[in-house]
């Protein structure tokens, strides 16, 4: 029999899920249609993930799988909500696009981890401004969350783009190894580095499925490291960090990620430059803009920022703010202001930005990154930014998405 997922790809629920558990048979109307939100374990996790995350890379797959693991709330939420979710996955032409809606559900993931906070997804859709979440703590306090993320610049999109395209060749391999692709130097790298990189990337897979089938047999077992590699015509730039772990129960595939990477920062305007603003803190005033015109007036409203670029830090935020205030009528008109002081008179709606940086260290306090507005109407309450600042660190949690990608 047709599970739920199954029907509801087809257009319909049907009584699928019924037939599949008899159990819910009372949630069913006079009319036979389905009280859909009460149902929700009709649809196993990795039904639920097929059903939301068609097309999004294996990689967000994976993160849904641990946040279902890690919230029953958040699963519950996601399933709730999964029309709205599955229709705007599949909208996105590109990649980048698919990842910004992945982004924006990690904001509800971290709010339901704390049984205080309650979610709904685009409750003023049709109604005036309408931001992405309306969040209720405790009951009583109300406030909406805009969410935005900030991509990876070009020249790192290529690469990254590149690596998983190498690494999605080597996870074909049967194996017992683990493999990591890195670069030697976070901040130095060659300007043709990704030129080069795309032009020889069959050659790299090449050598890195040879390394591999050759250490199979030969590299013991560690918990502490492997051996590395430099990869041919890419010396003190690009090596291998290859390893075999003691709990890999699954040997059809050999696990392959991007390691350490080079940081492409803009070379004409970096944040070394003191006569001008980074091209970085341009970006941030960008995203301000958009984000400002979700803000309900008479409310208590949130910027969320979550970035996925390696070049984008809470550092770029007080420059992006001094920046915006300099600017006059003409660059508000071009962002659909009425002019600066129509910008202001929205800036005051904004309760706070919270910046949540991707490419910190995994154990660092400092994720979470929460500016207060001084200017705003209404204030973000303490009890909310208390949480705001700490979620999802070690503090609070015992796991994180970095877990779920090394369990074996």
């Amino acid at each position: 029999m047709a599970s739920l997922y199954q029907r509801e790809l087809k257009g319909g629920h049907g009584k699928a899920c019924q037939d599949k558990n008899p159990a819910i048979k009372s949630y069913y109307t006079d009319t036979g249609h389905l009280h859909i939100d009460q149902v929700e374990n009709c649809m196993t996790d990795a039904e639920l993930i097929n059903y939301l995350a068609t097309g999004l890379p294996k990689g967000c797959r994976d993160s849904l799988a641990y946040w279902f693991k890690t919230s029953g709330r958040f699963r519950n939420f996601a399933f709730n909500n999964r029309g709205k979710i599955r229709k705007k996955v599949q909208k996105p032409p590109t990649d980048e696009a698919k990842d910004d809606i992945f982004f924006e559900l990690e904001f509800p993931y971290l709010m339901l981890l704390d049984d205080r906070f309650e979610v709904d997804y685009e409750r003023y859709i049709g109604d005036g401004p309408s931001p992405d979440f309306t969040v209720t703590f405790s009951q009583h306090t109300v406030f909406n969350a805009e969410v935005k993320r900030i991509r990876e610049g070009h020249l790192g999109w290529r690469y990254d783009t590149c690596i998983e395209q190498i690494c999605a060749e080597i996870r074909t391999i049967s194996s017992s190894l683990h493999v990591y692709i890195n670069h030697a130097n976070t901040f130095l790298y060659k300007p043709d580095l990704v030129d080069r990189l795309e032009s020889e990337k069959e050659a790299v897979i090449q050598f890195i499925k040879q390394v591999v089938q050759s250490e199979e047999g030969k590299l013991p077992v560690s918990t502490t490291g492997g051996r590395e590699y430099e990869i041919p015509n890419f010396e003190g730039e690009l090596f291998l960090s290859i390893s075999k772990p003691p709990r890999k129960s699954n040997h059809s595939e050999t696990p392959c990620f991007r390691g350490f990477r080079p940081i492409f920062y803009d070379r004409k305007q970096s944040r070394k430059c003191d006569d001008e603003i980074s091209k970085e803190s341009k970006k941030f005033g960008d995203v301000i803009c958009e984000g400002i015109k979700q803000m309900r007036e008479r409310e208590i409203n949130l910027l969320f920022v979550n970035s996925g670029s390696s070049t984008h830090e809470q550092e770029d935020l007080a420059p992006a703010l001094e920046s915006l205030a300099e600017q006059r009528d003409e660059f508000f008109i071009k962002k659909r202001f009425t002019d600066k002081q129509d910008f202001f008179r929205q800036f005051g709606n904004l309760g706070g930005i919270l910046f949540r940086s991707t490419f910190v260290d995994r154990y660092s306090v400092d994720r979470n990154s929460l500016w207060c507005n001084p200017r705003a109407a209404l204030r973000i309450p303490e009890p909310i930014k208390e949480y705001l600042k700490k979620m999802d660190c070690p503090a609070t949690l015992n796991n994180s998405i970095w877990n779920a990608l090394w369990s074996p």
